[in-house]
């Protein structure tokens, strides 16, 4: 059988298609992941947006100190728009958007880089940018194989604005309706 069982968290990865089975937690450092609405417009978009943005402190991670970063990334505030961002809050939450790695634009080692799942990182065009008319399936399939898509975010809420801080394995959340610890 092709499959390769993980010991960070309970959950089974296809050798062949790379399909995550259960619930997979990743290895990102603790760090800090806010959203809210903005009035940047995205080009070919008519609406508001979503302004996300992630910082990661300087720390140490299995032994090996690394360095921070901080990163921003805008999706539309539309129907697609909202699903992508409640599939890349749960990305965070389970630990997977980031890891410590080297960075392909300045070769700098050990610093925490994005871990394989796109962000628009522009909202005025370019190749970071929009317009780019496969980048919602794109971010989809980068999401699904890592067993999060449509279905998982069924019952998941969001609101015009958030914080999620992951530190010591735990996230707290904080939105305009209070404070969730899990």
């Amino acid at each position: 059988m092709n499959q390769k069982k993980s010991t960070n968290g309970d959950y089974i990865k296809c050798a062949i298609c790379e399909t995550t089975y259960g619930e997979r937690i990743g290895d990102m450092p603790d760090g800090i992941m806010k959203w809210r609405t903005s009035n940047i417009q995205l080009e070919g978009f008519n609406k508001k947006s979503f302004e996300i943005y992630y910082h990661f402190d300087h720390g140490k991670i299995n032994n090996v100190n690394y360095s921070g970063t901080s990163r921003t990334a805008y999706l539309p505030d539309n129907k697609e728009g909202k699903n992508i961002l409640k599939m890349l809050i749960q990305s965070f939450m389970r630990r997977m958007t980031f890891i410590v790695g080297t960075s392909l634009t300045t070769g700098l080692q050990n610093t925490v880089v994005w871990a394989g799942i796109h962000h628009k990182t522009s909202p005025y065009g370019g190749p970071f940018g929009y317009p780019d008319k496969t980048y919602f399936f794109r971010v989809q399939e980068e999401l699904k194989v890592r067993n999060i898509d449509l279905n998982s975010i069924k019952l998941f809420e969001i609101e015009s604005r958030g914080c999620i801080e992951v530190k010591n394995g735990l996230f707290v959340i904080e939105t305009a309706k209070g404070v969730t610890f899990k």
